[in-house]
């Protein structure tokens, strides 16, 4: 439905000829020709008339009421005092508009500072209730008696830039730009049909790459990030893009050059992700932006793999870069960052909360080891003190499959998931394969279905390897209770670690191998 919000003063009214697009009318009231135009247009219109005490009287003594509803028009009267308070109007204008209307409001008659307070209060219902506001007036000519109707909803645009670079400056959010370029674009060419007319011609490809740039960095995408600036830096080199920036959106003309500053701090010019020193630089800057806009939990996962590129720099794996296995084995220390990374990486499905206190604490000392640009303090930070080899393995009633493993396999920790049973034959098989390493037990009291028990033995076998970066996990051998909880342990811990997983097996006859089971049989390396 259109709505019709309109005032109405205490003066007296003289008539004129009014004068609204191609319509023409005589009215002394001009929301009286607003209703007769929009009775012509075949519009679904409600007039809601704001009045004073003294405005009031002036609405009875002109028959408003009257003309409307003789014309099948839906009139709604608001009383308002003179020193209305925005509070207070705000409580009586909104009831009156849904969702979906489309709104136009005329200042033409109000007086004092409701026009002001009915433009904000209208924007405030464009986003709250998603409609459309048109704002007009009534432009009197006194000397020729004449009234024309002049659409100056452009001044509720200027509030839509107003908050568009808001949005970017605290936030980083380009799209709302973008959005009211393309709008401004399409106007152009709505509204001018001549041929050699002064359009723009640039406006769209500006409004796309913003779009694509802002997407980028809310995706998170490192290589879309690249993609989509050197895209837009390449395009807002050309000075007709320039020049339709400076004539056709003036409104963003001021913002454009900081914005392009903003991006520039994290642009490299060239495309190929490159390991060195100019990729740290940008990765770090973004992780600032992020910060900087709020984004912690993009700041949190770049956080991540800026450092895990520190290490890798300092390493000199540079053809490493793009590894994904060579990144997850990559030893690195876990600190906050780390674990509160896990968490919300996972939208907090797991049992590693961080305070956001701690996160906001750990980004900014992470940004200001940054500022000091030193590297080493990240390598030296992050990079574990021990760096083990371990063996991960169930251990049933039968010796030969673990026998194998160590005698296949060096190692500084063996950590052993068995029964109160199996228990009892560790110390032979350590000594009969003379394995020089700290063993760690670890005793399931129900080998067969001791589901209670799983959460208790996940923690003490991350607590034991912890330290290991290098783990051969042995899938043979005990229950198969205990090999779904080995690698449920190995999917824990599978981060910042190098993981092979092997089958142990010996082809000898059963009877055989229990009356002799140090025999080093074979392995099958899986994964």
């Amino acid at each position: 439905m259109t709505k019709l919000l309109t005032f109405l003063g205490t003066g007296s009214y003289q008539e004129s000829e009014v004068f609204i697009d191609d319509f023409r009318t005589k009215q002394k009231i001009f929301p009286l020709a607003l209703v007769e135009f929009f009775k012509s247009q075949g519009k679904d219109l409600e007039v809601i008339f704001f009045l004073t005490r003294g405005a009031y009287e002036t609405f009875q003594k002109e028959q408003v009421k009257e003309f409307c509803e003789s014309r099948g028009i839906s009139v709604k009267i608001v009383d308002i005092s003179e020193d209305e308070k925005v509070a207070d109007f705000v409580k009586k204008i909104i009831p009156r508009v849904q969702d979906g209307d489309e709104v136009i409001l005329d200042v033409t008659h109000s007086f004092r500072m409701l026009p002001m307070m009915a433009l904000i209060i209208s924007l405030y219902l464009k986003e709250l209730k998603q409609i459309q506001v048109k704002i007009i007036y009534g432009k009197y000519d006194r000397d020729i008696k004449t009234t024309r109707c002049t659409d100056i909803t452009e001044m509720s645009e200027t509030i839509d830039w107003i908050y568009g670079t808001k949005l970017f400056t605290n936030y980083g959010f380009a799209t709302q730009l973008s959005e009211l370029i393309k709008k401004q674009n399409e106007k152009y060419y709505k509204n001018n049909h001549k041929k050699n007319a002064d359009r723009p011609t640039k406006l769209g490809i500006l409004s796309d790459d913003l779009t694509k740039v802002s997407e980028s960095i809310r995706l998170g995408s490192i290589q879309l990030i690249r993609n989509s600036l050197s895209k837009f830096f390449k395009d807002i080199s050309d000075e007709k893009l320039k020049r339709d920036v400076s004539e056709f959106v003036p409104h963003f003309a001021p913002l454009f050059e900081k914005l392009v500053e903003r991006y520039k701090a994290f642009h490299i010019e060239n495309e190929s992700l490159i390991l060195n020193e100019e990729e740290l630089k940008s990765e770090a800057e973004l992780v600032k932006f992020y910060v900087q806009t709020g984004d912690y939990g993009m700041a949190l996962r770049l956080a991540r793999e800026y450092i895990k590129n520190v290490l890798l720099y300092k390493m000199g794996k540079h053809d490493e870069f793009l590894n994904i296995s060579e990144r997850e084995s990559l030893p690195v220390k876990s600190n906050v960052l780390f674990d509160a990374r896990n968490h919300f990486a996972h939208f907090g499905f797991n049992n590693l909360p961080v305070s956001p206190d701690k996160i906001r604490a750990a980004l900014n000392d992470l940004i200001e080891k940054i500022e000091n640009g030193n590297l080493d303090v990240f390598f030296n930070e992050f990079t574990p003190e021990k760096n083990l080899k371990a063996i991960l393995t169930p251990l049933g009633t039968t010796q030969g499959a673990l026998y194998t493993v160590l005698k296949n396999y060096n190692a500084d920790l063996l950590v052993i998931l068995t029964s109160e049973e199996g228990n009892k034959l560790v110390d032979e098989i350590v000594e009969k394969s003379e394995f020089r390493g700290e063993v760690r037990t670890i005793i399931i009291k129900d080998p067969f279905s001791g589901v209670t028990e799983i959460r208790d033995i996940l923690s003490k076998a991350e607590n034991y390897l912890e330290n290991a970066r290098e783990i051969i996990v042995n899938i043979t051998g005990g229950t198969t209770f205990m090999t779904y909880i080995i690698e449920r342990i190995r999917d824990r811990i599978r981060y910042g670690k190098s993981i092979k997983s092997v089958i142990a097996f010996d082809e000898r006859p059963y009877d055989e191998q229990r009356k002799n089971p140090y025999v080093v049989g074979k392995i099958l390396e899986i994964a």
